[in-house]
């Protein structure tokens, strides 16, 4: 007996069969029961979903000697027919070889001509998007009013190069790619019916390998067990496919979290040495990346569509390791890497670098951590400001209320010369701070140019209000001869010579304690003289 793939052993006889596509089945079986089918399809889709497969369903649907049915019976000769591809009202065009307008001319010469057998001729175009503008211009008539016995379907993976004009005169079914999960169900029906063991890990390899096509993830399992001559595991799979594990890549991934720069290189190493696809393996790095980011931010169901949930598991203790802008980084390292690997003359020495790149990358710090940081540090120094500009008010107040302290006569003295009142403030040194009481400050003189020059009554208000501004309080000022004072308790010109003399005192033993006056004395035996006109 002829060996049949299981591409072709195992492809949907009736739309209850037809995996993953429950959208489509639905209208169209509506469509049937409501007697309000159209006369043209576009049935579109990635490859391997189940297009032509449900072409010819809706065929044996329509053609079933049993009747118009959404279960055809799959056991009457024209339902057998159409199932072989015999049929002679139902006929299959590869549009890819008849892309011309002669071809389409055959088929507008026999539409006119009822069945030969059935109720309805059925033309399924495959791969309709290759016929040229030209077939398509030819098909448009005929297209849009059909005899009432003739349906098209038109399969194609490339919808957008059908031309407007026949899209328009169409309905339009989207087939989309079969989701994981439901290509992992039909797997373990297979290998139920061929009583071959299996993991479940191993069938979830085949369906990611698959993207979505039954087809294609029909042929990965028939190599697989031509491989390993009976049982399906993942060991088998990533042997016959090429295939690196997913424990290999999930140990590797962990090694870049754990900053382990030895054991990520030597993974990259050692899958370099067995042969395997290093841009493979970045791409499979990719594809955890975006696992755990997904994981990480709640999407579990989309999560359980590419990964089993025992790799969820797995993969769940390494969300809080990394920040979504750490895994947002590390996606763009793997994928750079991926592309730079293709092109790379040294794909090892390029695999190694962006492995010891992700290492780097994960050593940083969120950025969450890092402006957290800056606002405690910038609460610390408001802090301390506060602290600070408290201090000094305390000081300030202190200063205000001391003024029975000689000094303050002193300040007043400097704040006059820093006003420009310089003349006045040479006047002023020659004062004597005679006493503070009651907010009334008494200052004496000894000639009487100085106290006429200081009772002028715009000098008086001047050095009111300098008081006023340092002592922040209403002080009275009393100018004094001193003649009439018996004892003077503080003389302003004598305090000012002590300052001057402690200054210059503390200024030459600063200069002798410089590195090079200390030199030059060692140099030349030298010994300081003291300055008498300075004394």
């Amino acid at each position: 007996m002829t060996y049949l793939v299981f591409a072709r052993k195992y492809r949907p006889l009736t739309f209850d069969e037809v995996v993953g596509q429950q959208h489509i089945v639905k209208t169209l079986k509506n469509s049937i029961l409501n007697n309000r089918l159209h006369h043209a399809f576009i049935f579109s889709g990635p490859r391997g979903v189940g297009k032509t497969t449900t072409a010819r369903i809706l065929a044996k649907s329509l053609n079933c000697e049993t009747g118009i049915t959404i279960s055809p019976c799959n056991r009457c000769s024209i339902c057998i027919e159409i199932t072989n591809g015999s049929s002679m009202d139902v006929q299959e065009i590869d549009a890819a070889s008849h892309t011309g307008v002669d071809n389409i001319r055959e088929i507008i010469d026999k539409v006119a001509y009822t069945p030969i057998k059935a109720r309805y001729k059925v033309y399924i175009i495959d791969e309709a998007h290759m016929l040229s503008k030209a077939a398509f211009n030819a098909l448009l008539k005929t297209l849009e009013e059909p005899p009432p016995h003739v349906k098209f379907i038109f399969a194609t993976t490339e919808p957008n190069k059908i031309i407007p004009t026949i899209t328009s005169r169409c309905q339009r079914f989207d087939f989309k790619r079969v989701e994981n999960t439901d290509i992992i169900t039909h797997l373990e029906e297979v290998l139920k019916k061929e009583n071959i063991r299996y993991s479940k890990a191993a069938l979830s390899i085949i369906a990611r390998e698959s993207h979505g096509s039954i087809r294609d993830a029909l042929s990965i399992l028939e190599h697989v067990i031509s491989f390993s001559s009976g049982d399906v595991n993942e060991e088998a799979i990533t042997t016959a496919l090429g295939l690196i594990s997913r424990t290999t890549i999930i140990k590797l991934f962990k090694c870049i979290l754990n900053k382990e720069k030895e054991k990520a290189v030597e993974i990259i190493d050692e899958s370099y040495m067995a042969g395997f696809d290093l841009q493979l393996l970045f791409n499979e790095l990719i594809a955890l990346t975006r696992n755990v980011l997904l994981l990480k931010i709640g999407q579990e169901k989309i999560i359980y569509n590419d990964l089993t949930s025992e790799d969820v598991e797995e993969l769940r203790p390494l969300i809080g390791q990394y920040t979504t802008q750490g895994l947002h980084m590390l996606f763009d390292i793997f994928f750079n890497a991926s592309d730079e690997i293709a092109k790379s003359e040294h794909p090892l020495f390029t695999a190694e670098i962006a492995i010891l790149k992700a290492i780097s990358v994960s050593s940083l710090k969120p950025i969450e951590e890092i402006i957290q940081r800056f606002e405690n540090l910038e609460k610390r120094l408001l802090d301390k400001v506060a602290t600070t500009s408290e201090q000094s008010n305390r000081v300030a107040e202190k200063e205000k209320a001391d003024l029975d302290q000689p000094d303050i006569w002193l300040k007043i003295i400097e704040e006059t010369k820093r006003r420009g009142k310089i003349n006045l403030a040479s006047i002023l040194e020659d004062g004597v701070f005679i006493a503070l009481d009651d907010n009334k400050m008494k200052i004496g003189f000894k000639g009487m140019v100085q106290l006429a020059s200081v009772r002028e009554k715009k000098n008086i208000d001047f050095i009111k209000q300098i008081i006023n501004d340092i002592t922040g309080k209403e002080v009275e000022l009393v100018i004094q001869d001193l003649s009439i004072v018996d004892k003077v308790p503080f003389s302003i010109s004598e305090e000012i010579t002590k300052k001057k003399s402690e200054s210059n005192r503390k200024e030459t033993e600063e200069m002798i304690q410089h590195p090079l006056v200390q030199t030059a004395i060692q140099i030349f035996n030298a010994k300081i003289i003291e300055d008498k006109d300075k004394k």
